[in-house]
C-alpha cells in the first residue's frame, strides 16, 4: 500500500464518509467545507488522479459525469497507518502505541471495552 499525503487523506475521507458515489465537484465542496480549504476543482482532480494511480480509487464514467469507486476501505487504510505508526514510534509494539494514544486523548468506558474485546480475541 502507498503512503498518502495529508491532502490525499482528506479527499479520501470525503469519499469514505459519503453514503453514495460522488463527483469531483461534490468532493471539492465537501473538502472545502470540512477542512477549511479553498481548493478548486482542478486541484481536487489532481489529488483524485494521484489516488487512482496509487490504487485507492477507480475512475468511472457515467455519461458526462465522473465518479470514483473506492478500492481501499477506510478500515484497511487506518490499519495500515496504525501499523506504520507502531513500527516507527512504538518499536512495533501495539501496547506502546495504545498507551501513547491513551495519554494523548480521553479514553471512554466504551473505548476500554472495545480494546478489551480486541485483546480477548487475540491469540497469545
Amino acid at each position: 500500500m502507498h503512503n498518502l499525503t495529508t491532502k490525499e487523506v482528506q479527499v479520501m475521507k470525503c469519499l469514505w464518509d459519503a453514503s453514495e458515489k460522488i463527483t469531483s465537484s461534490e468532493i471539492t465542496k465537501r473538502a472545502n467545507e470540512r477542512y477549511g480549504c479553498d481548493w478548486k476543482l482542478t486541484t481536487v482532480s489532481t489529488f483524485l488522479t494521484r489516488l487512482v494511480n496509487k490504487g485507492f480509487l477507480k475512475l468511472e464514467r457515467n455519461g458526462k459525469l465522473y465518479t470514483y469507486e473506492i478500492l481501499v476501505s477506510e478500515e484497511e487504510y487506518l490499519e495500515y497507518e496504525m501499523s506504520r505508526m507502531a513500527d516507527f514510534w512504538a518499536e512495533g509494539r501495539a501496547g506502546k502505541l495504545v498507551a501513547a494514544l491513551g495519554r494523548g486523548k480521553k479514553i471512554t468506558e466504551k473505548d476500554k471495552h472495545e480494546i478489551e474485546a480486541i485483546l480477548d480475541g487475540l491469540d497469545g
